[in-house]
């Protein structure tokens, strides 16, 4: 009877330590998730594991050599008790003694009855950086060692070695498992910092890719600026390019009664150009000025202004006004540049015609309250998809243009709540339509 009873009260206090025993591997293995999940670096993350592992196994020391996924920087880290060093490894010499390594040995971890057995031991001698921070050494060599791997699926990121430095000390296969799982544990939170590190430099790559494309941007946005006030000036130049030839031609001429009109236009447009230019150099929005002005009287004005210059030498200019006047409230100098750039493009188209012509139509629709103006042209026409994007990007047909000129056209209809229409097909000219409000005034006063 007292045999059964110490019988049983031996397995109860076996099972009740098996329970605590348990419970604690399950309190331990918790802080240890918890701490590595805070790790912050790969430092941490190694030497946490490290001496988690060296305390379960009730170990007085251990080490793990470890490196990156491309095996570019090699370290060392050991704990000797209370003392914990990580240090750097010659990078050449390391990744030589790695390759010659049969990991495939060690892929569960295992026990070696001597530090001579361990996969870096015969490299010691011929490697000094090496052999001086190892914890162990060949003056002591029946050293029992639990060696594993630190791995994922299909990388390999070190190799972990924990015992003591007695000969006669013991390890158990519950301390293999233990180290099993500090490697498990190990090899996943080092692969997530290998991903931090590489999303990490993704992103500052992705930063960098887009800090040049703002900078790119802003490059092309200046250009484009650049290149619209120069169509924009040009435009203007070129009206005092042709009068300044008209007026040299009458003065040889000694046509003395044609001056003053040559001269007067070609001040107009010159303080025209000082209004653009002052504007721009304010930093202000280009000023729009609407007033009352007939619209058919403006369009007989910009033909006689276009006609001097080489551009239209050879194009006829046929010219269909309306019956009655076109009162029209808008902007003179923007509706000008309006048809200066349509008439200009459309002479353009004709280049190389035997015959060039360029014909203009008003009408004036009184019930519906608008009136429109056509330009169509015997030019080189648009193809379908030209059509689909002019007037709605950098668009040209030139050689030399840069698709500026339909660009402004369309802000300053849409700025004089205008409505555009294109007809064209390639080869057979363009016709170009526009629709824009009538005045409610029927008084209007035109300045040149």
């Amino acid at each position: 009877e007292i045999r059964q009873s110490v019988e049983k009260a031996i397995q109860i206090i076996q099972d009740t330590r098996a329970e605590k025993s348990s419970v604690s591997q399950l309190n331990r293995l918790s802080d240890l998730s918890q701490i590595l999940y805070k790790a912050g670096d790969q430092k941490s993350l190694v030497t946490i594991s490290l001496r988690y592992a060296i305390l379960q196994m009730n170990a007085d020391r251990g080490c793990m050599i470890y490196w990156d996924k491309k095996k570019n920087n090699f370290k060392i880290a050991t704990i000797v008790i209370d003392d914990t060093r990580v240090v750097d490894l010659p990078k050449e010499k390391t990744n030589e003694i790695i390759q010659q390594i049969d990991f495939s040995l060690f892929f569960e971890p295992k026990i070696i009855s001597s530090i001579r057995s361990h996969p870096l031991f015969k490299y010691l001698d011929k490697n000094p950086e090496i052999k001086e921070v190892f914890p162990w050494h060949d003056d002591n060599p029946n050293v029992p060692l639990a060696i594993s791997l630190v791995s994922s699926a299909d990388s390999v990121y070190g190799i972990i070695a924990v015992g003591n430095n007695d000969r006669h000390s013991t390890l158990r296969e519950s301390d293999l498992k233990s180290l099993a799982i500090t490697s498990g544990s190990l090899s996943l939170s080092l692969e997530n910092s290998f991903l931090l590190e590489e999303t990490q430099a993704a992103y500052d790559k992705l930063k960098d890719i887009q800090d040049e494309t703002i900078q790119l941007e802003k490059m092309a946005t200046r250009g484009e600026i650049s290149a619209e006030i120069g169509h924009e000036l040009n435009n203007f130049v070129g009206v005092v390019a042709g009068n300044l030839s008209l007026l040299e031609h009458h003065i040889k001429n000694k046509n003395y009664d044609k001056v003053d009109g040559y001269v007067d236009t070609m001040i107009d447009n010159i303080e025209k150009i000082k209004k653009f230019t002052s504007n721009l150099m304010d930093l202000t929005p280009i000023s729009s000025e609407k007033e009352l002005l007939y619209f058919d009287k403006l369009v007989s004005e910009v033909i006689n202004n276009l006609e001097p210059q080489k551009r239209f030498e050879d194009v006829f200019i046929e010219f269909h006004p309306t019956e009655g006047e076109i009162p029209f409230e808008a902007d003179h100098t923007q509706i000008k540049q309006l048809l200066f750039n349509l008439l200009n493009n459309a002479a353009d188209a004709t280049e190389g015609k035997d015959v060039r012509k360029i014909s203009i139509i008003t009408e004036k629709n009184e019930s519906k309250k608008n009136f429109s103006i056509s330009i169509e042209d015997n030019g080189s026409g648009f193809d379908p998809d030209s059509l689909e994007v002019a007037f709605k990007e950098q668009f040209t047909t030139k050689p030399t243009g840069h698709g500026f000129g339909l660009m402004v056209c369309k802000k300053i209809i849409d700025s004089n709540n205008g409505v555009i229409n294109i007809e064209s097909s390639p080869g057979s000219g363009a016709n170009i339509t526009i629709e824009f409000p009538l005045a409610v005034e029927k008084t209007a006063v035109l300045t040149s």
